[in-house]
């Protein structure tokens, strides 16, 4: 009976790098092989439109600009041109305190 258990212990204990690293190995290789193949099946997929297909959608209800915001902020551009223009034209009426 101890002869038959040192023998199991003996095959289950010992390690061997060699077939631990090729199993590894052959792990690896069929999961980036795997990847592989699945990505191009979904490149194929987007290019032919079954994938992420998507379709023109027709709508009338819809305003692209809203005019009274876009007033609002030409007129505040055309203050700020003026503004500037103004003051580079314009002596600056604070007096300079190195005086």
């Amino acid at each position: 009976m101890e002869e038959i258990f040192t023998k199991t212990k003996k095959q289950y204990l010992s390690i061997k790098p060699s077939k631990h690293w090729d199993l590894l190995l052959k792990i690896f290789f069929i999961i980036i092989f795997l990847e592989i193949i699945f990505g191009v099946y979904f490149l194929f997929g987007i290019k032919n439109n079954s994938i992420f297909s998507s379709g023109y959608i027709y709508n009338d209800n819809y305003n692209t600009l809203n005019n009274v915001a876009l007033d609002k902020i030409t007129k505040l551009f055309n203050q700020k041109d003026k503004k500037e223009i103004e003051l580079n034209n314009n002596m600056v009426a604070y007096p300079d305190p190195s005086l």
